[in-house]
């Protein structure tokens, strides 16, 4: 068991250490034994496995977070016409206006 845990940590490559750790619980999740017997297997204390267990639930539990940046399709831009005084207004949740010309 000890082999498979440390491959699974060399395979997660450039992870941050949270999700090392939920990769861990989902590995204990899979084995079908319990999580004190897991975490003496692999040399995790016990406390240990349970913090990281309760971590992993909670953000299991947050919703999904969403992209923070949306692409734009903007019409493409013909050069040989005058520039209009149109452009681009975005209007943010706080009520804000931004304005582009």
């Amino acid at each position: 068991m000890m082999k498979y845990l440390r491959a699974t940590i060399n395979e997660i490559g450039m992870m941050t250490k949270q999700e090392e750790k939920f990769k861990i619980i989902e590995a204990w999740k899979q084995s079908g034994i319990g999580m004190q017997k897991y975490a003496e297997q692999h040399g995790i204390p016990y406390g240990t496995m349970q913090y990281w267990y309760k971590r992993y639930r909670l953000e299991q539990q947050r919703p999904a977070k969403q992209a923070s940046f949306v692409a734009l399709a903007l019409p493409p831009v013909v050069r040989d016409e005058e520039p209009t005084a149109s452009g681009l207004v975005i209007v943010l949740p706080s009520g804000v206006h931004i304005e582009v010309h």
